[in-house]
């Protein structure tokens, strides 16, 4: 599993529909806020608190923190 931060997080491109796409297995514990139109590929990890826009869509096996 690869962490990501912030600052990687920002970098992440948008397909062709305008998604960020985020990579499988990544760690995401460092991210609070996500934006509208996520896509996260399959075994994603997310912290406590997490707080998603409308439009995200999640893989298999994605795991969420307490209150996400």
């Amino acid at each position: 599993m690869k962490k990501i931060t912030q600052e990687e997080f920002n970098k992440l491109g948008r397909n062709e529909y305008g998604f960020i796409v985020v990579p499988a297995f990544s760690d995401l514990r460092e991210i609070k806020t996500f934006p509208k139109h996520c896509i996260f590929s399959d075994r994603c990890r997310f912290s406590d608190g997490c707080k998603f826009s409308d439009r995200c869509e999640f893989g298999y096996d994605c795991k969420f923190g307490e209150r996400s």
